[in-house]
């Protein structure tokens, strides 16, 4: 049984930076983060059918099954690591996952960091990721040390194939139809917190830290 008073999600459009806030109260609180992306590419690099099926979604920049995403979660939420209580990052994304999760473990809390499109945009185009730990880097806000080398690990620096304008702008609008209506349901129970995604990543950690008494 997990945890029912430590479970916290993160959501927002892609570049609010809602990995990067649910990875930090992770660690402060002790708890898996767990991402789409991270069981994503875990199940692409496992060569399987159902891998295939999400490479070919991720390269489209198309929003994965629900009844896929579904079941690498309910999987993942079924480790040991995760019965304490869990971070999750950009999950649910549609109704669907998000009456999946509501029978599965209903969230404690979700963090929305609001961010406009263009601002989003911005920010992506210049992203950089490193291969090893998957850290992220900016060209123009968080440039590493060494130029293509991660400052965590050393590992390579790259741009996702994802990251280029044409498949954000796709990315974002596919985002404001599915996910938008689980905004709503959440605000409408309370569990939503709105949070303002445009300042530094410090900041908006201690906006998080302090709602929930940290």
């Amino acid at each position: 049984m997990v945890s029912q008073n430590r479970r916290y999600i993160f959501l927002g459009p892609q570049g609010s930076g809602k990995g990067t806030q649910a990875k930090m109260l992770a660690d402060m609180l002790g708890l898996p983060h767990i991402s789409t992306g991270d069981i994503f590419r875990a199940a692409v690099d496992q060569n399987t059918i159902l891998g295939h099926h999400i490479a070919t979604g991720l390269s489209s920049g198309k929003l994965i099954s629900d009844e896929d995403t579904n079941s690498l979660m309910a999987d993942r939420l079924a480790a040991q690591d995760a019965k304490n209580g869990f971070i999750l990052d950009g999950y649910p994304r549609t109704m669907a996952q998000l009456e999946f999760l509501e029978q599965l473990a209903p969230p404690t809390k979700i963090f929305f960091l609001d961010l406009s499109d263009n601002e989003a945009v911005k920010r992506l185009v210049g992203r950089l990721v490193c291969s090893g730990c998957e850290n992220v880097f900016h060209l123009a806000h968080k440039r590493p040390k060494i130029k293509g080398v991660c400052d965590n690990c050393g590992g390579e620096l790259a741009q996702r194939d994802d990251d280029v304008e044409t498949a954000i702008r796709e990315r974002l609008r596919l985002y404001h139809k599915e996910t938008e209506p689980l905004i709503s349901f959440y605000e409408k129970d309370g569990r939503l917190i709105r949070v303002d995604g445009r300042p530094d990543i410090k900041t908006v950690h201690k906006v998080v830290s302090e709602v929930l008494q940290l």
